[in-house]
């Protein structure tokens, strides 16, 4: 199999049991789980950065660390740049596209933000950069109408959808803010970051007053929130996922395994799986209801790794049966 062998970014196709990730290589991957096949394509210039899906599944947004940011397009297993905006200092690390489909926002730590209306063909930058000192992460609010941007100088600036100001949160992690979501109401913003020994998911509400924090002993390079139940998983340098009560006040339990820094998260679309994935180059699949390991699929190999004898299939057909339940109901 065709992987990455440190993996930084990933993102699970939001209608389908795809998971894109990449990494320290130019490869975008695509791994079908219901197929059991991948395809791969070499997009990026050096590394993949950051990944985010249309809401439609038939592209997604792609920053790579030569500061470029790409529009690529799926079909089945064929990936393909159409389109790139170049420029992002010294890299494109953060990139988010609207839960509506509309907007695109974009950051590099010395470019600040810049807001693209991706409802034609080809995306159109629709703003002066915004220019926040260090940027480094972008999120949407679920109802499109908020875009917050995280910094290094420990920062969090909320927007709206046309880049007014709304609020600037001073001190909002222990360090550099690394990833931030807000939560299924829109009115929170979970911001995961730090520095040395003080790192931290802490949740804010959108006038800048905190809510609750968990500190986490490894910086905390990606927040993610399942869209089911609302609790949040914290991909950490310390070689774990921490997974915390939707207001990040209570440590509800820690997923081990990975070898090295663990640097990406993310819940699928039905709330059933949590993949993650880090230096070490193996995307780890969970149950993110139990914690219960269920998948590897591994760079230092050519299969997929099965550690427990529950047949892959049947894992499948229920993820693939919530999907069709959740697009009958126009989910």
């Amino acid at each position: 199999m065709d992987l990455v062998d440190r993996v930084h970014a990933l993102a699970w196709h939001p209608r389908r049991p795809v998971l894109a990730f990449g990494g320290r290589a130019e490869r975008l991957v695509l791994y079908d789980f219901a197929a059991g096949v991948a395809g791969s394509q070499d997009v990026a210039e050096k590394s993949v950065q950051m990944l985010s899906w249309h809401p439609g599944g038939e592209w997604l947004a792609l920053g790579d660390e030569e500061g470029a940011l790409h529009k690529v397009r799926v079909q089945g297993r064929e990936i393909e740049s159409t389109w790139q905006d170049a420029g992002y200092e010294p890299r494109c690390d953060g990139v988010a596209v609207s839960p509506d489909g509309r907007r695109m926002a974009a950051t590099g730590l010395n470019s600040g933000v810049r807001l693209y209306d991706v409802s034609a063909r080809q995306p159109r930058q629709v703003n002066a950069d915004a220019d926040p000192s260090r940027s480094y992460c972008v999120a949407w609010s679920p109802d499109s109408q908020h875009l917050a941007c995280g910094t290094w100088n420990h920062k969090v600036h909320i927007w709206t959808r046309d880049l007014q100001p709304v609020a600037t949160i001073d001190e909002a992690t222990p360090g550099e803010i690394r990833d931030l979501v807000f939560d299924a109401t829109g009115r929170r913003l979970l911001v995961g970051g730090g520095t040395g020994s003080n790192n931290a998911v802490v949740c804010w509400d959108l006038t800048g007053r905190e809510i609750a924090r968990t500190a986490i002993a490894g910086l905390v390079q990606g927040v993610a929130r399942d869209p089911q139940s609302g609790q949040i998983a914290a991909a950490a340098w310390d070689n774990k996922v921490h997974l915390l009560s939707p207001d990040a006040g209570r440590l509800l339990s820690t997923l081990e395994g990975h070898s090295q820094k663990v640097w990406a998260v993310d819940f699928d679309a039905t709330g059933q799986w949590l993949a993650s994935a880090g230096d070490d180059g193996d995307i780890r699949l969970w149950n993110a209801q139990t914690g219960e390991l269920l998948h590897i699929l591994s760079s230092s190999t050519d299969r997929v790794v099965l550690p427990f004898a529950a047949p892959a299939e049947d894992l499948v057909l229920t993820l693939e049966e919530k999907h069709r339940r959740r697009l009958a109901q126009g989910l």
